[in-house]
C-alpha cells in the first residue's frame, strides 16, 4: 500500500526518523547528564591542547584579540609610568642643579601621588614621595645622590611595567 502512494511512504520515511531520533535522545540524554562532569573538562582541555598546539579552535581568534587588548593596554600603562618618572627625575634634576627644594619636591611629591591614584606600581610611587621627601629634609647637600635613588626607582618601574605587559623586563 506505501508502495503504491508516495506521499503515504514519504511520512513513514519522516516518522521512521523521528522515531530513531526520539529513542536516541531517550537513551543519551541520561548519559549526557551523568557523564558531563567529565566531558565538558575534558572538551575544555581538548580545546587548550589545540589552542596551544597551533590548530586555532572555534573561539581561538577571540582569545588572541583579548591577549592583544591586554598587552596594549599594558604598552600604554608601561609609556605613561615611564613619561611620569623621566619627569620625576628631571625635576629632581632641575632641583640638585638650581636649589629649589621645595617646589621641585612639591612636583615630585604630586607626580608620584598621580602614580599611586591611578595604581600604577604603588610601592614605587610612596619610594618616590620619600625620596622627595628626603630631599625637603637633607636639603640640596645630598640631592646627586638622591637624584640616583630615583632615576633607579624611575628604571624599576619601567621594568614592573614590562613584567606586567609580558615583555620580560631588561
Amino acid at each position: 500500500m506505501a508502495e503504491n502512494n508516495p506521499q503515504l511512504s514519504d511520512q513513514l520515511t519522516k516518522l521512521a526518523k523521528v522515531a530513531a531520533v526520539g529513542g536516541l535522545l531517550l537513551v543519551f540524554s541520561p548519559m549526557l547528564l551523568i557523564f558531563s562532569p567529565v566531558l565538558v573538562p575534558a572538551y575544555i582541555m581538548y580545546w587548550i591542547y589545540r589552542y596551544v598546539t597551533g590548530k586555532h579552535p572555534i573561539g581561538s581568534d577571540q582569545v588572541a584579540k583579548a591577549q592583544e587588548k591586554i598587552t596594549d593596554a599594558a604598552a600604554d600603562v608601561k609609556d605613561k609610568v615611564v613619561q611620569a618618572g623621566e619627569k620625576i627625575v628631571d625635576t629632581v634634576e632641575d632641583l640638585a642643579k638650581n636649589n629649589i627644594v621645595t617646589k621641585s619636591a612639591e612636583k615630585i611629591v604630586d607626580t608620584a601621588d598621580d602614580l599611586a591614584k591611578n595604581n600604577i606600581i604603588t610601592e614605587s610611587a610612596e619610594k618616590i614621595v620619600d625620596t622627595a621627601e628626603d630631599l625637603v629634609k637633607d636639603g640640596v647637600s645630598q640631592a646627586g645622590e638622591l637624584v640616583g635613588g630615583v632615576k633607579n626607582t624611575v628604571e624599576n618601574l619601567g621594568k614592573d611595567i614590562l613584567k606586567l605587559g609580558g615583555g620580560g623586563g631588561k
